[in-house]
């Protein structure tokens, strides 16, 4: 995120009161307060993936940064320093986070602050040589490898770093200072409420204003651009409206895009960075589901356009299933990818769902009949959309086939649904494709009316019969 954004997220924190942390960006220490105390870590911790120079850096620097406290006091810390002194060549068989040990890695985080920001994409990833030395004004940083295993070369680490930290001072070197939000709010609201200090408290609250925000800005603008480009290509109707729709999907990636970018401002723990990082990828997530569902639409909307133009009704009966199939995929889609990013391990979920399943379908063995029984409606076409049918006692107007049930128009205006594997078992008098209709009426005649003037009157019936072609 740009320091323009860091700045405004500052000001709407000025609002309230807020007070931040020091983010230690790439490796500037914690404050030094007590002297390190040996945190018990898992012993069971896997070595970090150490195979090239710039893993070592990138990993290192890392872990560092993700220990915000000399005591650390969650289990997601404790492993993070360890990893860090995992990658001295004197501390890759620790188990635990050693005073010691801990003081060299705060001595070479010191002498990477004098040095400035590491760029990773300079650091080599194949090197031949098994020693690395990254210059600096002072002397290299020297990295060697071992068993194909990168770690800071132990003597430079234990002899070298202190005087070349005395030297960077002797030349009154600055270290590298990552922006912060600590030079523009007020010096209050530090205490902890919870798990979080009140300034981080507003400070995600102030986050989801702010993503909000962004969400209907993005959709106000992009609504106007995108009525803007219908107007000058027209469409049919029904494309133009899912073509607007998809506005609002557009808003949801905005928001996750702020929050993403904005949440390292915050200096959660790792726990909480992971929390709100979980929180982004929902929201991008209901932003792709919707976008999705507005393609969906936007296909189904171009097959009614199309359909409207033949005269054929089976593309009137594939559209509206066609769009409710591709929606039922995406759904299943965007569910399978939240929870794969809530670390649900995602075969083991669908295995227990086959299990489920099972018994799901016992039960449901009614709607899994009338699926089918649809599938043999659009095979066998017994009816088509628009016709006049008689099933049973039901008698009217198709209107629509649906996965389960028919929708029916009765002549009293009035909608009947009839499942689908019902009319597979049923018969099923098709009204609407008669070639003749028998028409049936009765006139009553007085038994005083003269032969003659009924002989007349049937007469005149029948020129009127035969002078129509439709009879």
């Amino acid at each position: 995120m740009t320091r323009t954004a860091g700045l405004l997220l500052a000001l709407l924190l000025c609002g309230v009161g807020f007070q931040t942390q020091l983010a230690w960006g790439q490796g500037e220490a914690p404050p030094e307060t007590a002297e390190p105390v040996d945190a018990p870590a898992e012993s069971a911790a896997t070595l970090p993936t150490l195979d090239s120079p710039r893993a070592l850096f990138r990993t290192f620097i890392e872990s560092w940064n993700q220990s915000k406290r000399e005591v650390p006091d969650s289990a997601e810390e404790r492993s993070a320093q360890l990893t860090a002194i995992r990658c001295l060549e004197t501390g890759q068989e620790a188990t635990a986070v050693e005073p010691a040990l801990l003081g060299q890695v705060k001595r070479v985080i010191e002498v990477l602050d004098y040095f400035g920001r590491v760029s990773y994409s300079t650091l080599p990833v194949d090197l031949e040589s098994d020693l690395f030395e990254l210059p600096t004004d002072q002397g290299p940083i020297l990295a060697r490898r071992e068993n194909d295993r990168w770690t800071f070369e132990g003597s430079w680490v234990q002899y070298e770093t202190p005087r070349m930290i005395d030297r960077f001072q002797a030349s009154d070197a600055t270290k590298y200072a990552p922006f912060t939000l600590r030079d523009y709010v007020p010096s209050v609201l530090r205490q902890r409420a919870l798990f979080l200090e009140h300034w981080q408290w507003l400070g995600i609250f102030a986050l989801l204003i702010l993503a909000w925000l962004i969400h209907r800005i993005v959709i106000f603008f992009t609504r106007g651009m995108i009525s803007g480009w219908i107007s000058r290509h027209p469409r049919g109707e029904s494309t133009g409206d899912a073509i607007r729709a998809m506005s609002g999907s557009v808003g949801f990636f905005a928001s996750a895009a702020v929050i993403w970018l904005l949440q390292p401002y915050l200096e959660l723990s790792a726990t909480g960075t992971k929390v709100i990082l979980v929180l982004a990828k929902i929201v991008a997530s209901v932003g792709g589901m919707l976008l999705a569902y507005r393609v969906a639409d936007l296909a189904g909307a171009r097959l009614r356009d199309a359909a409207e133009k033949t005269d054929s009704k089976l593309d009137d009966q594939l559209a509206p299933m066609l769009e409710r199939s591709l929606k039922v995929m995406i759904t299943v889609g965007a569910v399978l990818f939240v929870l794969d990013n809530l670390d649900v391990d995602i075969l083991s979920f669908l295995a227990g769902l086959g299990v489920v399943g099972i018994g799901v379908g016992l039960a449901a063995k009614d709607t899994f009949a009338n699926f089918f029984g649809s599938v043999t409606v659009f095979a066998d076409k017994p009816f088509q959309v628009g016709d006049w049918i008689v099933v049973g006692s039901v008698e009217g107007t198709v209107e629509e086939i649906g996965f389960r049930t028919t929708r029916v128009r009765t002549f009293y205006n009035s909608i009947i649904a009839l499942p689908n594997s019902k009319l597979v078992d049923s018969a099923i008098d098709n009204m609407g494709v008669r070639r003749w209709r028998r028409y049936v009426t009765r006139l009553g005649l007085l038994y005083s009316t003269p032969a003659t003037r009924i002989e007349a009157f049937c007469a005149g019936i029948n020129q009127i019969v035969q002078a129509s072609e439709r009879m």
